[in-house]
């Protein structure tokens, strides 16, 4: 699963290559607002960057999808679920417009407590809210993704932090389906914990697409 664990272990770990030396008790933070730039280098570095951004935005966005359709199979219920890591997890819509169903202006808040996602391959903590906007077609949904002051994932020798938001876009047809997110106007960014190290890139200018 290319949008799984090794996506977001990968990440910390070009972060933490790219954290300079060790020791530092203040975040190193390097801000990314133009798309990356190739040379013989980093490319072995960007490379793995790039992938690893793009695939836990993605799974990202199928998971709205899959939070979304879950929120419209209860009828506006609050949803919670037993994950497969033996954790939990909390859907809860802000039905607007009272019509039981996911809609344009709704927005879910989604708790996580040692979840397991699949399309991210990994067990999460913390808090995010999808705000439902208007789908321009062919479009079937869209909307954001704003992340809580907490939505964690640990690793291998510390944690990795979501936050920020993303823009996402869900179509699907008779042939085939498609998720696209990018940056929102608020920036996707990805810390890395390890001890006393705190390592962090911002993202502005993203956009991945899968079908």
């Amino acid at each position: 699963n290319v949008m799984g664990r090794r996506c977001v272990a990968g990440v910390a770990l070009v972060l933490a290559a790219c954290g300079g030396g060790g020791g530092a008790d203040t975040p190193t933070t390097a801000g990314r607002d133009a798309p990356l730039s190739l040379s013989t280098s980093n490319a072995a570095q960007a490379s793995v960057e790039a992938m690893g951004f793009g695939g836990v935005a993605l799974g990202l966005g199928q998971q709205a999808v899959d939070w979304i359709a879950a929120a419209d199979a209860a009828g506006g219920d609050v949803v919670t679920t037993t994950c497969v890591s033996g954790g939990t997890q909390t859907v809860t819509l802000n039905d607007l417009d009272g019509n039981h169903r996911v809609s344009a202006g709704d927005r879910l808040l989604v708790q996580m407590n040692n979840c397991f996602l699949p399309p991210l391959d990994d067990a999460f903590d913390g808090t995010l809210t999808i705000d439902v906007a208007v789908p321009i077609a062919p479009l079937q949904q869209a909307g954001t993704i704003t992340f809580g002051s907490v939505f964690d994932v640990r690793v291998a020798g510390g944690s990795v932090r979501l936050g920020g938001g993303l823009r996402y876009e869900y179509a699907a047809d008779r042939l085939a389906k498609s998720v696209r997110v990018a940056s929102n106007t608020s920036s996707f960014t990805i810390t890395a914990y390890s001890g006393t190290r705190t390592i962090a890139e911002i993202l502005t200018r993203l956009d991945a697409t899968r079908t």
